[in-house]
């Protein structure tokens, strides 16, 4: 054997060698595939070092790992972005369709154990068959639209200074009556010592129809 028989690592893969059969098999198979044999390790050709790299960087669809690791092997990286983008989708497909028929079931991966499918007891059986046909972004059941409140038409005018606002509604008011009290507005405003508060509660008005109506007759 080759004098570089030394170090935890490779004492490890003899011991393992001594005594799995089935390894020295695959670890054989490996070293055919890159044209050497297991009968050489230990020489000027094959030492113990190269025989013990050539098993720690082995790749996953080797004879080796396939034995000693079979679940990675099946699955790497891009595996399982794969199965978590269809099972997004799968998602995002069975929510738009409102959440009919059965749940879609996430794509099974190796070594990960599948849901407990041990039958719960009738009474729980119900309640979990409602949860799982709840649309997530609908938890308050309006079947995930947004439900403001509305604000009163009249309300909105006489904030953006569009409407008059009148206690008394009983009467249309006309455009002459709204002539005049526009004027006796401006009049009152330029007569000085009045606020636009003072003459919004005068003339029943709000304080930004008092300010419109001013506005505008400084630029006639």
């Amino acid at each position: 054997m080759d004098g570089g028989v030394h170090g935890g690592g490779i004492l490890a893969l003899l011991d393992a060698l001594d005594n799995d059969p089935a390894l020295r098999q695959a670890l054989s198979y490996d070293l055919i595939g890159l044209g050497l044999r297991l009968g050489q390790a230990g020489t000027s050709t094959l030492s113990w070092r190269d025989v013990y790299i050539i098993v720690a960087q082995a790749p996953r669809d080797s004879a080796v790992v396939r034995h000693l690791a079979p679940e990675a092997r099946e699955w790497g990286i891009s595996e399982q972005l794969q199965a978590s983008i269809v099972d997004l989708l799968a998602g995002i497909s069975w929510q738009l369709g409102g959440g009919k028929g059965k749940r879609p079931e996430p794509i099974p991966r190796p070594g990960v154990d599948s849901a407990d499918t041990t039958p719960a007891p009738a009474s729980s059986n119900k309640e979990t068959a409602a949860a799982d046909t709840r649309d997530p972004w609908d938890k308050d059941g309006t079947g995930g639209t947004f439900r403001g409140v509305a604000t009163p038409l009249d309300e909105l005018n006489e904030w953006l200074g569009w409407a008059n606002t009148t206690d008394d509604t009983s009467q249309p008011t006309t455009p002459a009556d709204t002539a005049s009290r526009d004027e006796r507005i401006v009049a009152a405003y330029t007569a000085g010592g009045v606020t636009y508060t003072q003459l919004a509660t005068e003339f029943s008005v709000s304080a930004s129809t008092i300010g419109r109506i001013v506005r505008a007759a400084r630029t006639t």
